[in-house]
């Protein structure tokens, strides 16, 4: 339902003064929704609107899908009460001729290859992909093992990995974050 609002929240009105900040929390629960899979990716577009004087002075748009996975050592890992098994490559985020600027389409183009060989998963290797690779994850139904590798010290470390758990937490396609897979990483200082 192209445009259709399937839920809606709003909050309280308040004030703020120059310079100042605030965090508004809202709930909003959603019935009958369809659960985002990698065989069936569906996707959500949700609107934040702030709105001043009866005016819209802001609005943010973020893409989301809705989910439920588990872990569970006797059964494996699932999504939406299905079994799943991961089959997936892990790729550097790089491309020859283009180091780290990888253009969408080549991102775009690489996952649809994996996709064509039976690949359902990609593990990001050291870095935090661009958030345009994960928005074509989402839309084509493919896991994502996000990972940051950052051998500063440990305050350092888990500022680097708060900030992409934060920015990277409402791609439904991210199931599984990670930091410094090598080993100097648990070596101190």
């Amino acid at each position: 339902d192209e445009g259709h609002a399937f839920a809606s929240s709003t909050s309280d009105a308040f004030e703020l003064a120059e310079g100042e900040t605030k965090t508004i929390k809202s709930e909003t629960a959603l019935n009958n929704v369809e659960m985002w899979s990698p065989s069936r990716p569906y996707l959500y577009h949700m609107e934040t609107s702030i709105i001043a004087s009866g005016k819209t002075v802001d609005t943010v748009n973020v893409t989301i899908g809705a989910t439920h996975t588990e872990w569970n050592s006797q059964t494996g890992f699932s999504i939406n009460a299905a079994p799943f098994t991961w089959r997936g490559f892990c790729n550097h985020n790089d491309f020859t001729g283009v180091g780290v600027a990888v253009p969408e389409r080549v991102n775009l183009y690489r996952a649809q290859m994996m996709r064509a060989v039976g690949g359902n998963s990609w593990r990001m290797s050291h870095n935090p992909p661009a958030t345009e690779l994960l928005d074509i994850l989402d839309r084509l139904g493919i896991l994502v093992w996000d990972e940051t590798r950052d051998m500063a010290d440990n305050t350092a470390l888990m500022a680097d990995m708060r900030s992409m758990v934060r920015r990277d937490r409402n791609h439904p396609s991210v199931m599984l974050w990670s930091f410094c897979n090598e080993r100097s990483c648990l070596e101190p200082g």
